[in-house]
């Protein structure tokens, strides 16, 4: 798993698809290189928690995570796994947690989802797994929409559960797999709405980007870092080229697409692309922080005239070689 892999679908105008998700779930429930240990972990079983409005399912887990994360420990308690992509005899699986007390069989649905092979994972997991007596089993879908059968819910053990987590809570206190980031966010003060162009001082962990870059994708329909919004609707807003607003220090602007958007376009295009800007924050997204912008503008003004050095220079060598270039 690449920290950069959602950049690099966005900028291919990727819309995210499930198996691309439970792969990024999987890289950040486990401690490894994004710096972040157990936290996203214990952050996205609590939520889960959540769902399952007061039913003690995790509780012993957590506060055994909620010690480890104290201790700042580097790696995934010896009682839990975690496997991606699995396949049960043909029936998919997208993400799986086990410990010695619980399984939890996560399927990630995509935003055109009608049916659900959920039901048919469980089926095969309780007739080919081992299961100690007390051992329970969440069924676990997270999604845009509810779409799990009714007789699903109905037909499982007595102790197992069947529960649909969102994508994006419909409120900001709902549980979702966004909720989740922005408790990491939270826990590590880290503002990725505002400007950490400025906070020379703070090292964040690698893993933070791409905890942004997924709730970008999260808050734009999984299409990626924004959705297309019409910016002519919002009061205030005033249209300016890139040399007027490289002078602004505070305020918002648009992008369609948002940063994918702005990582997508072409020097050419820079020169002539009418910005739109507002002093006040929007909620919609698509809208990145001027000082953001600005880091980024100069970033390609700088590779620009790099590169056109560059290829100047290789070509005056290749001009001298030839005898075809004077000095003046």
């Amino acid at each position: 798993m690449n920290l950069n892999l959602l950049k690099i679908m966005a900028f291919n105008q990727r819309c995210i698809e499930p198996a691309y998700l439970a792969n990024c779930l999987h890289f950040l429930l486990v401690p490894s290189e994004h710096q972040l240990g157990l936290r996203f972990l214990y952050s996205f079983l609590q939520q889960i928690q959540r769902v399952l409005k007061g039913e003690s399912f995790f509780g012993e887990t957590l506060s055994e995570l909620k010690i480890q994360l104290e201790s700042k420990t580097l790696k995934l308690p010896d009682n839990i796994s975690i496997a991606s992509q699995l396949d049960f005899d043909g029936i998919p699986l997208d993400l799986l947690i086990t410990s010695n007390r619980f399984s939890i069989l996560i399927e990630v649905q995509s935003n055109d989802s009608k049916n659900s092979r959920l039901q048919d994972s469980y089926n095969h997991f309780i007739r080919h797994f081992p299961l100690k007596a007390g051992h329970r089993i969440l069924c676990l879908a997270i999604g845009r929409e509810y779409c799990l059968s009714h007789n699903f819910t109905n037909s499982v053990r007595q102790v197992d559960r069947v529960a649909f987590m969102e994508f994006e809570g419909k409120v900001d206190s709902s549980p979702s797999l966004n909720t989740s980031i922005s408790n990491i966010f939270h826990t590590y003060g880290y503002n990725f709405n505002g400007d950490k162009v400025n906070s020379k001082d703070t090292v964040f962990p690698p893993g933070l980007s791409l905890l942004e870059d997924l709730s970008q994708f999260i808050s734009s329909n999984m299409q990626g870092y924004g959705f297309h919004v019409n910016p002519d609707d919002i009061p205030g807003i005033i249209y300016i080229n890139s040399t007027q607003l490289m002078k602004k220090s505070e305020g918002y602007v648009y992008i369609p697409n948002g940063l994918s958007g702005l990582l997508r376009m072409r020097q050419e295009h820079i020169d002539t692309f009418q910005f739109g800007f507002i002093i006040n924050r929007q909620s919609t997204s698509g809208w990145l922080s001027v000082k953001r912008v600005n880091a980024y503008l100069k970033w390609f003004i700088q590779t620009s005239d790099s590169d056109t050095k560059a290829i100047i220079s290789r070509r005056t060598k290749k001009s001298y070689r030839r005898g075809k270039c004077r000095k003046y």
